[in-house]
């Protein structure tokens, strides 16, 4: 996370592998009002582990994935840390 422009309404937010969720939603005061997700940012492919991002959702489509970040519909995003 870095600087966000005001009244920017972003469909999620992406975080450092050097950290966590809970430590980033308390240190930038982010309630549940965003999805929070991450990934490795590998540059070797040992590193291409963790963490690790899950999208359930109906199909590989960008309305989809929209839906998937806002958590609509039965849709989730989860952080395997």
């Amino acid at each position: 996370l870095g600087f966000m422009p005001e009244g920017l309404k972003p469909d999620a937010l992406e975080y450092s592998r050097n950290t966590d969720e809970k430590t980033v939603r308390q240190k930038f005061k982010i309630g549940d009002e965003y999805t929070l997700i991450t990934s490795s940012d590998a540059h070797r492919l040992s590193e291409m582990v963790f963490p690790r991002t899950y999208f359930y959702m109906n199909s590989p489509s960008f309305n989809e994935v929209r839906k998937t970040l806002g958590g609509f519909e039965g849709r989730k995003v989860i952080v395997q840390e």
